[in-house]
């Protein structure tokens, strides 16, 4: 009985692997699969089977940061198809009118959200048109011959998509990109929006499991048959460094004029190409992880890159997850030096 109990013990440490015949039939008959999926199991296996199987109700509210990030979102993606003052883009003399239309529209998504008169619910509101009006007085400064051409570009399964998924091996990506820029000749600048204050590098894309930049880069040349030459996340929450990140072709740099790129995302053609193969290659790996039930307490990136196997600090799942947190201490020392 004892060593049957602790066997027992032994296999309820971690949540997996799955066995279950009928679960991981599921799972290997799955083919759909969106960005965000996937960067959430490269950050942990266990966040994602949490999340997207376990799916827990949470009991507190949304998170500001999140109802102001689809109130900057959905603005955007108003204005842009809108166009307030004529052009594609805000301009030094369409600007005023661009920044006015931004304060219309999160009064008006505000409301069809319900809204109400809180300091808190004002404050969101107000914080997400003074970010508006930075990001569009840096986009009316900008000079570039791409132009906004695509919105809210979605593929995936499903007549509301503008495209069908993508067909990856043996899995089907699905997604909706921002903002695509395009020059008259196809060639394509990929726009990703985040309410944050930091965007990740294309140096660290491994590092943060960051994989929808390059994945949306493949979707535009396969489902719209552009010519991908960038891709770039947006810091709209930014303050000292507004630098848009991600990684872009260094024979387009002219071409895309104005944004202030870092110099590390510069890649020649060979480096731009394997970023992109790259991130296809570890969503595949990703999949059939997912498929076969690889489930377990796998934190950070793979060995040798920085933060393998560090919880992030804002995952909420400690309660039902039980890794191990406590720090090592060394018993051989003193009491009062540890």
């Amino acid at each position: 009985q004892l060593r049957s109990a602790a066997a027992a013990e032994r296999a309820s440490r971690a949540p997996g692997p799955l066995r279950n015949p009928a679960v991981l039939a599921r799972l290997g008959a799955r083919r759909p699969f969106g960005g965000t999926t996937l960067e959430r199991f490269d950050i942990c296996s266990y966040i994602w089977f949490a999340e997207h199987e376990l799916r827990p109700l949470p009991l507190d509210p949304v998170p500001d940061g999140l109802v102001q990030g689809s109130l900057v979102h959905d603005a955007l993606d108003r204005l842009f198809r809108e166009c307030p003052g004529g052009g594609k883009r805000p301009t030094a003399g369409t600007v005023g009118a661009w920044k006015a239309r931004a304060a219309e529209l999160v009064a008006e998504l505000a409301g069809e959200a319900g809204f109400g008169t809180s300091p808190q619910e004002r404050a969101i509101k107000r914080g997400a048109e003074r970010l508006l009006a930075r990001f569009l007085d840096e986009e009316a400064g900008r000079e570039s011959a791409f132009e906004p051409a695509l919105l809210e570009a979605s593929f995936g399964e499903g007549e509301e998509n503008d495209r069908p998924a993508l067909e990856i091996d043996d899995w089907l990506l699905h997604g909706a990109i921002d903002r695509i820029d395009r020059t008259p000749d196809g060639r394509a600048l990929i726009h990703d929006y985040k309410v944050a204050g930091r965007v990740t590098p294309v140096a660290k894309f491994e590092e943060e499991a960051k994989l929808q930049l390059p994945l949306y880069a493949l979707a535009a040349e396969e489902q719209w048959g552009l010519t991908p030459v960038g891709a770039v996340y947006h810091p709209l929450r930014g303050t000292s460094t507004r630098a848009p990140r991600g990684f872009v072709l260094d024979e387009e740099r002219e071409d895309i004029g104005t944004y202030p790129l870092v110099k590390t995302d510069v890649l020649d053609r060979d480096g731009f190409a394997a970023e992109i193969e790259g991130a296809r290659a570890r969503a595949s790996q990703i999949v059939a992880r997912m498929r076969s039930g690889e489930i377990t307490r796998d934190p950070g990136p793979r060995e040798g890159l920085r933060n393998h196997d560090v919880c992030p600090r804002y995952c909420a799942l400690a309660p039902i997850c039980r890794r191990d947190r406590t720090p090592v201490i060394d018993e051989e020392r003193e009491p009062e030096e540890q």
